[in-house]
């Protein structure tokens, strides 16, 4: 994981550069059919909120968990969710977890 800091995650504010922060903290694709992706994601959000962000795929995208590195979590500024990755590039997040 990359190795991140609460004022690189706060100072960026374009969506862009929050994606480019996404790609650097992926940790794992989730390979699960979409109907239990759907089931997770609807228990453990509000179920509307889940499912926009799943509908917002295109076939072939990869659904990733991403984590900020352990220090971010020990200073209070960790970062955790999920991202839609096409060809490579996240082309959307959900940030599910700030502590």
């Amino acid at each position: 994981m990359a190795d991140d800091s609460s004022e690189l995650w706060d100072a960026v504010a374009d969506d862009q550069a929050q994606r480019v922060l996404v790609k650097q903290t992926l940790v794992r694709r989730i390979d699960a059919p979409a109907s239990r992706i759907n089931y997770a994601l609807g228990r453990g959000f509000r179920c509307t909120v889940g499912q926009a962000f799943l509908d917002r795929r295109d076939p072939g995208d990869e659904l990733w968990v991403y984590c900020s590195n352990p220090d971010t979590w020990k200073r209070l500024c960790g970062r955790a969710g999920f991202a839609i990755v096409r060809s490579g590039e996240v082309v959307d997040f959900y940030q599910a977890i700030i502590n």
